[in-house]
C-alpha cells in the first residue's frame, strides 16, 4: 500500500478489527447473497483498479452508512464519490 498510515497489504487491510462486515474474529463470513458477492467482487475491483475514476479522484475512505454503527469520522472529509451504498471520501 502507497501510504504509511495503513497496512502494508491489502490482506492486513481486510484484517484490520472493524473494517469489512465480512470478515471478524480472524475468519471470513460467509456472503450468502450472490448479488451481494457480486457487488463486492465489483466494488473491489473498482478500487483497485488505478485507471480508475474512483482511484484517480484520491479516495483513501469509503463507508457504508447504512450498516455501520460510527460515522463521525466522515465529517471531517471531503466526499468524493457515491457506489450503490457506499460514500468515499478523501482527505
Amino acid at each position: 500500500m502507497a501510504d504509511n498510515r495503513w497496512p502494508s497489504s491489502i490482506c492486513k487491510v481486510i484484517k484490520q478489527d472493524k473494517q469489512f462486515s465480512w470478515y471478524k474474529g480472524n475468519k471470513y463470513i460467509e456472503v450468502k447473497s450472490k448479488t451481494l458477492w457480486e457487488n463486492i467482487v465489483l466494488l473491489s475491483s473498482a478500487i483497485l483498479d488505478k485507471d480508475n475514476a474512483l482511484y484517480n479522484r484520491g479516495s483513501l475512505y469509503f463507508i457504508n452508512h447504512k450498516t455501520a454503527t460510527y460515522s463521525n469520522w466522515t465529517k471531517k472529509l471531503a466526499k468524493n464519490i457515491k457506489i450503490n451504498n457506499h460514500d468515499f471520501y478523501k482527505d
